[in-house]
Order: structure tokens, then sequence, then C-alpha cells
């Protein structure tokens, strides 16, 4: 189907896509993309995300947005239901009206619509994949253009237009792909990049160079926070790189910290690589991050399985009284755990404790 621009529209379409090509940062570049592109086609909420489909989950690696507030939180909570998905996830690429695919009697009887679209107002689609050829780790890439009951349905026009975009931004996504494959191969083998619920890559000006949008934090935490906590910790770092001369720091240089959410703790790592002048920034799931670590300690020193108990119970800050109340064993048994425990860490007491759980 053939359309035309007014002049108006066609600059517009133009800078959109030069300005995808040149930011730097392109996480922003698609942000402002969605912006913009409302200038050409009316929407209400709209979206470019990156996730991986496990068997029975979606985990979304970026969710940029236009137009969500609280709802967001209201598709978080369904996403796996999402009827959409499945379609975006074939290996072909599609773009289509979810009016053309979706029978509207029908799709209104299902949980996703009565607890996700009805609540949002989101009657109207347009879905699609950005089809990114071999996308290294399984990346499924998809936009969706949203508008509610009151207004009407896109047109074909509309698809069209987002048709023409599409081949740009698949381009664009394929570089946030590499990138962040790229990354999670050199920078976070620390942990199991499935803890990670948020991280940020800043340049030496702490700029940022990559970032994500996860389900989990992000729900609880705003994202200006993060980033003014992770800009602080980074600035720590360079004042220690200021202090030790530039040409001095061949390391890697770290710094950590914890947060605590109502009953939930997380663990927040910085770390700066001088080999390319970066600061790598994460939040993890704390709880899951120490089990991984104990268990780490208690294969590498050897530990039993009541010793492992016991340190598991150090860590938490139990006192001996309340690890023999717990364990329901005599003094001298909790005393005699704990002696090995510091002998096969080789520590002298519970101030090691911690340096050589969380920093060694």
């Amino acid at each position: 189907m053939a359309f035309t621009f007014n002049e108006n529209e066609f600059y517009t379409f133009n800078k959109m896509i030069s300005d995808l090509y040149v930011a730097y940062n392109k996480i922003d570049a698609l942000q402002h993309f969605l912006e913009e592109l409302k200038k050409l086609c009316f929407f209400e909420k709209g979206d470019i995300y990156i996730f991986k489909k496990g068997q029975n989950s979606i985990r979304f690696e970026n969710f940029i947005f236009a137009g969500w507030g609280k709802d967001l939180n209201y598709y978080f909570k369904v996403c796996d239901m999402d009827d959409a998905l499945p379609i975006v996830s074939l290996k072909q690429p599609i773009i289509f009206k979810s009016s053309e695919i979706f029978t509207r009697s029908e799709r209104e009887k299902t949980r996703y619509f009565k607890e996700c679209l009805k609540p949002c107002n989101m009657y109207y689609s347009i879905e699609g994949n950005l089809f990114v050829e071999n996308s290294p780790s399984g990346y499924v890439c998809g936009i969706g253009l949203h508008r509610s009951k009151q207004s009407e349905d896109f047109t074909a026009q509309d698809l069209e237009l987002i048709k023409m975009f599409k081949l740009h931004l698949s381009r664009i996504v394929q570089d946030v792909c590499e990138a962040k494959h790229n990354l999670d191969k050199s920078k976070y083998t620390m942990f199991s990049h499935d803890n990670i619920l948020v991280y940020m890559v800043y340049d030496r000006d702490l700029n940022i160079m990559h970032s994500n949008i996860t389900t989990g934090l992000h729900s609880q935490l705003s994202l200006d926070t993060i980033r003014n906590m992770f800009t602080a910790m980074c600035e720590t770092l360079k004042q220690e790189i200021s202090a030790r001369g530039a040409s001095k720091v061949s390391e890697t240089l770290k710094t950590h910290s914890k947060i605590n959410l109502e009953d939930k703790s997380y663990y927040v790592n910085v770390s700066y690589n001088d080999s390319d002048q970066t600061f790598s920034c994460c939040v993890y799931d704390y709880s899951t991050i120490i089990d991984n670590i104990l268990l780490s300690i208690k294969e590498t020193n050897h530990l039993t399985l009541r010793e492992y108990e016991v340190l598991q119970y150090l860590v938490n800050g139990l006192s001996n009284t309340e690890i023999m109340e717990q364990c329901q064993i005599s003094m001298p048994t909790v005393k005699k755990h704990v002696s090995n425990i510091y002998q096969k860490l080789e520590i002298s007491g519970r101030h090691q404790l911690f340096q050589r759980v969380f920093y060694s």
C-alpha cells in the first residue's frame, strides 16, 4: 500500500531515522524515537522491548516505553500470558494489527485481557517483532503501540508507517543486543546474570552507555534513585583513581553496598575497568547471591553439612546461643563447628567472616 507524507511529516520521518543512527546511547535513542513517533502515528502507550523466553516465563532485558505509568505494573504481573508475545517470538518478521489477528469476543474471555488490557484500557494495538537475524543469546525484540477504547483502531496507513521504520529499528536493537551480549561475556562473570535486576554502564565522564529496565527492583525503587546511587559510588571510585594516578590503575577497582527495601535486601556492585575506562554498575537479588556464595564456600573449603548450616546462621548474624537453639545442639558443639569453619576459611573470628565471604 502506497501513501504520501506532507512536508512536515517527511522531515520528521527522516530526522527520526537519523537520530537513531547518530545517537551514542541507543537505549535513549529508542526512548526518544517513541516520543517522536506520536507525531506521525498517535498512540497512548508504546514500547520497544528485548526479552528472553524461558519454558514458563518471560524475562525482559529492556523495556523502553512511552505513555505508561502505574499501568505498567498490571502488565508485568501477567506478561507471561501476553498473547502477542508468541507471535512476536516467531522466527520470521511480522507486524500486525491486533484487531486483525485476535477475535475480540474470545480475547475478552482471557485472564490477560481481564487483568491487563481492560484495566490499562488497551483495546487496539500494532504489534510486531524487530527481527534480528542470528540474535545472540536468544533475545527476542518487539514493538507495541496501543490505543484506548475511546480512540479509533489503527489504520492500514499506520501499519505501513511502522513497517517503514521496522528495518531501521531492527538494526538499532541488533546493536543493543550485540553490545549486551558482549557485556554479559566480559563483565558479569562474578555472579549469575539471572540475578541481575538492574545494570548500567557509564563512561569515564559518567554518561550512560548501556542500561536495562527490568521488572523486579524497578517496580519498587525509582530509576532516578538507582542512578543517583550508582553515580555516587562511581564518584567514590573516581576519587580513588585520581588519588592513585590514572597511569597506576591497572586492576579493576570495585566498591560494594547493600540496600534494604521492606523485607528484601539487594546487593550493589560498582567496578571500574581501566582497559575500556568504563564503570559497570549492577543491582543483584541479595538473598540469591548469598546462597550462591555460601554454597561455593562450602564446596571449596569442604565444609560438612552441619558446618554449612552454622555458616549460614553466622552470616545472618545469629549469636552462638541462637545457633544452639536453631540447630538443637550443645554450646560446646556450636563452638567446635564455628572453630572448624574459621580454620577452614583461614580466619580468626567473626570480624573477618564478612570480609572473607563477600570481598575475597
